[in-house]
């Protein structure tokens, strides 16, 4: 019995949900539009004609920033 629930506790934590991020649909767009014969994948990996991989990384968190130059 004590196996079975060690089992079954390894199993559920096993099995958590995961998040994944929505590409921008604008962006997906603009890319799809502009170089054509371009192939997303489902995980976000952008593959040119050249097959050249992309991998688009998002920030955590955003911000609104008025300058470049760290001035405000």
């Amino acid at each position: 019995m004590r196996k079975f629930l060690l089992l079954i506790g390894i199993l559920l934590f096993a099995a958590t949900s995961s998040f994944a991020a929505k590409f921008p649909d604008d962006v997906r767009g603009y890319i799809e539009q502009e170089i054509p014969n371009t192939d997303i994948r489902f995980d976000g990996v952008i593959i040119m004609p050249s097959n050249t991989i992309y991998l688009p990384l998002y920030p955590s968190l955003f911000s609104d920033i008025k300058s470049l130059s760290g001035r405000t």
